[in-house]
């Protein structure tokens, strides 16, 4: 009897553990609409049944962040094939089709708001007369599968940048003051974060009854400042845009994946399985500043609008920006630990972030900077500019550990890569291995190999001369042949002017460049 009894508590241990979710997947919308328009984050109704449809046909468990909350302190499993359906805005549609909808599948949903849209503060035109009110929030949250959380009180807007005039995301940009021709304070930054987050909780508390447990931060943009504060008025749980699944060790700061109004069935079963993320293709060229020097605004304003179109030509989709002169010995971003030649990185950050539609920027940090003080140095360049990833050479590798924490205060989901052979890359997300095209195929393959069996991604760019470009289709056969999958094509080819009668190629060599997942 003692046999059985034993058997059957190691098959039930076996099924609960194959039943128990590794990963956490989050799905994110905005307005669901009878019918689909101009806006791309406006989903069909139908197209969202079909979509809740297939989450029930397949099994998946919508779960609640009271239940996530209960996973993240170790009081029960995380479900198999666990789902979280997120919201943002407070849109009516909310109240008026998706919560009755999911009451139907029985599905618990997550509703962000803005206090200060409600409220009537910078609420976005195109919002007018679409967001719930205060009594809607209070009739819906007495639904048990409706949860109410903050998405900031006056955070989801734009704020300057830069001198030029660009407008960023106001929970991670430091203010630039045209009258005093300086950036916000680090000490006046988590002031205004904090009175703004500590307002939102207010109006929660005194329109709802309690504070959020979660909160969504605008834009899917935050840092430490934001977590920190968050947290400590009780937002534990904070959603961002970053992509890729969710893991159990991961689950307070989630990933979440947002749903377009031309998102198919077909789409959103891959998005469900991430294959858009896995099968990404980067592309990426290398750029250096040094020609905005000595220039004059309205020059500089040209050469930047060349830039842009001829990245845009190429179908670039990753950049690599050095934010110092070629020398190394001024700073294209203001630092007191540094000459200054221009004030002009964030400003080509943004535009290439949001007018050549370039999903990623690297910033590559030479051997040797001159800086005063390179705790400060790092901090400033981090703190007042929008990137996403960090490319060292050499020897700035050797102070890879103070500069991967002072990065990602700001910058959370930074990757870090190696440009160069090297044979320790544990602190790398990925190593970027140049080879010269005019090498033979056998010297190719031995480099190639040899890099391959390092623990970590690897990125190939050959260099090409533009006179030599039509050699390129034969090269990417060699590479090919040898399995690496991330790859592209380095020429000596000017950005700042017009491409001529050489067109940087795409299809037949999978872009410029190949490489960064996720």
């Amino acid at each position: 009897m003692k046999f059985y009894h034993y058997l059957i508590v190691a098959l039930l241990t076996f099924v609960s553990n194959v039943l128990i979710a590794s990963e956490l997947t989050v799905l994110t919308y905005h307005d669901i609409v009878a019918e689909p328009g101009d806006d791309m984050y406006a989903v069909s109704r139908s197209a969202f049944v079909a979509q809740m449809d297939y989450l029930e046909s397949q099994g998946y468990q919508p779960i609640s962040l009271a239940t996530l909350n209960r996973v993240i302190k170790k009081q029960t499993p995380l479900p198999s094939n666990a789902i979280l359906l997120t919201f943002d805005d407070g849109l009516k549609s909310y109240g008026d089709f998706v919560a009755p909808i999911l009451k139907i599948y029985g599905y618990p949903s997550v509703l962000s708001v803005v206090s200060g849209w409600i409220d009537g503060n910078n609420t976005p035109p195109e919002y007018n007369n679409k967001l719930l009110s205060w009594p809607k929030l209070r009739e819906l949250q007495n639904s048990p599968n409706v949860e109410i959380i903050s998405h900031s009180h006056d955070l989801h807007t734009g704020v300057q940048s830069n001198p030029q005039g660009n407008y960023a995301p106001a929970g991670v940009t430091r203010i630039y003051s045209s009258v005093k021709n300086n950036y916000e304070s680090e000490s006046a930054f988590r002031q205004r974060i904090s009175a703004d987050l500590k307002h939102g909780v207010n109006r929660f508390q005194q329109e709802l009854g309690g504070k959020p447990i979660a909160i969504t931060w605008p834009y899917g943009r935050y840092d430490k400042v934001l977590s920190t504060e968050a947290d400590l008025l009780g937002m534990k749980m904070q959603l961002t845009l970053d992509d890729g699944p969710n893991k159990q060790d991961q689950l307070q700061v989630l990933n979440r994946i947002m749903i377009m109004r031309d998102t198919k069935i077909d789409d959103f079963v891959a998005d469900l399985k991430y294959e858009p993320l896995r099968h990404f293709t980067h592309r990426f060229t290398e750029i250096r500043l040094d020609k905005f020097s000595n220039q004059t605004p309205e020059k500089q304003e040209e050469l930047l609008s060349s830039l842009l179109n001829n990245i845009e030509n190429s179908e670039v989709n990753t950049v690599i920006l050095s934010p110092f002169t070629e020398d190394g010995k001024k700073a294209f971003f203001p630092t007191q630990q540094m000459k200054i030649e221009s004030d002009i990185l964030n400003r080509i950050t943004h535009q290439l972030h949001n007018h050549a539609d370039i999903r990623h920027v690297y910033l590559r940090l030479p051997d040797d900077i001159d800086a005063k003080k390179s705790d400060e140095f790092y901090t400033d360049l981090a703190r007042l500019n929008w990137f996403n990833g960090v490319v060292f050479d050499g020897q700035a590798s050797r102070n890879i550990g103070k500069i991967k924490k002072i990065v990602t205060y700001f910058h959370p989901k930074t990757k870090f890569g190696y440009y160069g052979e090297i044979d320790n890359t544990k602190d790398y997300d990925f190593i970027i291995l140049p080879v010269e095209g005019s090498q033979s195929n056998e010297q190719l393959r031995k480099k190639i190999l040899k890099a391959k069996g390092l623990p970590t991604k690897l990125f190939l760019q050959v260099k090409v001369p533009q006179d030599e470009a039509s050699t390129l289709p034969k090269i990417e056969e060699t590479i090919r042949s040898l399995g690496v999958e991330h790859y592209g094509i380095d020429t000596d080819t000017d950005f700042y002017s017009l491409l001529g009668n050489f067109t940087i190629p795409n299809k037949s060599v999978n872009g410029l460049l190949a490489g960064f997942g996720g």
